[in-house]
């Protein structure tokens, strides 16, 4: 008796104190929360589009470039989220780089050209676009690439390597359905990246989403994420230039340039949006957070109105249900939310509120299933996930 009351004693307050820990997770990773439809009425399917983790619109042209895969190698392969089956991969990688036009909801792959013949092909994540003022015509295309090992020795052993992942920059010209390889970015740095701010033809930041590349403390990241970093790049020379631009981050996610020199990070355990000032020796320095209170993931910015809009994970639990193997290529489905983010307006300004933020859609998941991105132009919000079919829906013309 005396030892059942000793355990009782010991085992209560650790129960209690366990219990205090996860209840918050759980309630923000979305357990028991109800995701009633909002503006998914109006939604298109875009025939053949699919596995598109990221975005960028060129809201001037109508046209969005994309990076996008399959549903089976997703379902083999994508190291963010330890699918490392790497001696499963088809012979040639299925991953394309594609354009798609708003006004006839029609898409075509980019055509890589100039590749060097040792090239391994593109394991796609995340897309970002630079335009040169000077050169409006002529876009820079930055693409996350997780190479998998080139030998099938080392591809039999990559759960203990991981990935090899690099940045691959292309030029393109705007409409055109060609894009010219310019140069791989490989460096130390460039350890587990997700998403690309760009600052220049051959400079920008990335973030880092998690510490190392395997590691069994990556089981856990939706309750305990290793503080990893943002850094930046400088590829204009032979050799890159890389450095820590902020650090001790938990699973920084999307990254964006905003105006001027800020840069916007999501934190996705956290569901917070960090506003940085970059600095002249290209670290970061904290100017402000806007507070989601979902795990979020890309962003993007539109130039016509200069709101962001943001993909959200309502329940963490069932998108990270539907990225596993089987449920990838079986479909499953997961809820999706879009945020818009904006200067407020109103009369909340006048009493320190800078910024409005307000659900813009959301879905069950019958719907718009797993979304990553949610990619703003005129009335149309495109939605693409990794494991999903990219769709479009039609929202509410905004009051004036």
């Amino acid at each position: 008796m005396t030892s059942l009351k000793t355990v009782g004693i010991v085992g209560l307050p650790v129960i209690v104190g366990l219990v205090a820990f996860l209840e918050p997770k759980l309630k923000f990773a979305g357990v028991g929360r109800e995701v009633p439809g909002l503006n998914n009425d109006r939604c298109t399917p875009i025939p053949g589009l699919q596995g598109c983790e990221d975005a960028w619109v060129h809201e001037g042209a109508g046209l969005a470039y994309l990076a996008c895969s399959t549903k089976y190698q997703r379902s083999v392969w994508f190291p963010p989220l330890a699918r490392l089956n790497a001696t499963a991969l088809p012979t040639n990688s299925e991953d394309t780089l594609v354009i798609y036009d708003f006004s006839t909801n029609s898409h075509s792959p980019l055509a890589l050209t100039g590749l060097p013949k040792s090239f391994p092909g593109l394991f796609t994540h995340g897309i970002e676009v630079f335009q040169q003022p000077s050169e409006p015509e002529t876009l820079v295309l930055f693409v996350v690439s997780h190479r998998p090992p080139a030998s099938e020795e080392a591809r039999s052993k990559v759960h203990k390597t991981g990935a090899n992942s690099v940045v691959e920059i292309f030029e393109t010209t705007l409409g055109s359905k060609e894009a010219r390889w310019i140069k791989t970015v490989e460096h130390t740095a460039i350890r587990t990246p997700n998403n690309i701010a760009a600052v220049g033809r051959r400079e920008f930041y990335f973030s880092n989403d998690h510490k190392r590349k395997v590691h069994w403390l990556r089981e856990l990241a939706l309750f305990y994420g290793e503080p990893t970093d943002i850094s930046w790049c400088d590829a204009s020379g032979e050799t890159p230039i890389c450095s820590i631009a902020a650090d001790g981050l938990r699973y920084p996610n999307g990254v964006m340039k905003g105006a001027g020199d800020t840069l916007w990070s999501a934190l996705t355990l956290s569901g917070k949006i960090l506003l940085w000032e970059i600095q002249a020796d290209h670290t970061l320095f904290l100017q402000d957070e806007i507070p989601i209170d979902r795990p979020i993931d890309n962003m993007i910015r539109s130039e016509a109105t200069g709101d962001v809009y943001v993909a959200a994970f309502p329940s963490a639990l069932q998108f990270t249900n539907s990225a596993k193997p089987a449920a990838i290529l079986e479909g499953k489905r997961s809820p999706v939310e879009a945020w818009k983010i904006s200067r407020e307006q109103g009369e909340a300004q006048y009493y320190g509120h800078k910024w409005s933020v307000e659900k813009v859609f959301s879905d069950s998941g019958d719907t718009v299933s797993g979304s990553t991105t949610a990619a703003s132009y005129k009335n149309r919000l495109l939605l693409t996930g990794p494991f999903s079919e990219a769709r479009v829906c039609i929202l509410p013309q905004a009051k004036n």
